[in-house]
């Protein structure tokens, strides 16, 4: 079991590469064309922290309860990233990169919400850390990392249908409510004193 929950295919390494390299140039776009290359480097490790262990989060949770589960890009979402990205010069922020598919014949709403909710929480977590590190640090690289973490976790949360908000809310609106508003109050937190 072990060996299967941490296992890689081939295919689902280069979907999680290719999703990571695209979401980031997403993130980065307006730096990349005013040729910011620092600030591209440490949207990259963000983007890498936070939605490369967002849908590992996913994996590992679905598969710690025995279901089937392995990330897949979604080609077109990662088209209209880089379209939006282009279009807008980088100010809008559109990621639909892929997502973890999940089998299991005992996937129950508890179960599910479970797994949707470990994505959110890995970004509350890495924005919880990277916020202290912020206040022990006050280095900017730590602000970049905490914003994308929370804007992660908060776009995810959303209660729309394929989100991780929806299956969370259909199967445990209190542990909705309380993840939302977890994330809320770190936008919060990080907006009125950072």
């Amino acid at each position: 079991m072990w060996e299967y929950r941490y296992s890689y295919s081939a295919r689902e390494f280069l979907d999680i590469t290719i999703s990571w390299l695209i979401a980031t140039i997403a993130f980065s776009f307006r730096y990349i064309l005013v040729g910011d290359l620092y600030r591209l480097f440490i949207n990259s490790i963000a983007v890498f922290l936070g939605f490369v262990l967002h849908e590992l989060a996913h994996r590992w949770t679905a598969r710690r309860y025995g279901c089937i589960a392995f990330y897949r890009a979604w080609y077109l979402g990662l088209l209209i990233a880089l379209i939006v990205a282009i279009a807008s010069r980088g100010v809008f922020v559109f990621i639909a990169p892929g997502a973890v598919m999940i089998y299991s014949p005992w996937l129950s709403p508890s179960l599910e919400a479970s797994i949707a909710l470990s994505g959110p929480y890995a970004n509350i977590a890495i924005a919880l850390i990277s916020m202290i590190l912020v206040v022990i640090t006050n280095r900017i690289e730590m602000k970049i990392i905490t914003d994308i973490n929370i804007w992660l976790a908060l776009f995810n949360l959303l209660p729309i249908p394929p989100l991780d908000g929806y299956k969370a809310l259909r199967g445990s609106i209190i542990r909705w409510i309380i993840a939302f508003a977890i994330a809320i109050a770190l936008m919060i937190i990080s907006t009125r004193f950072f």
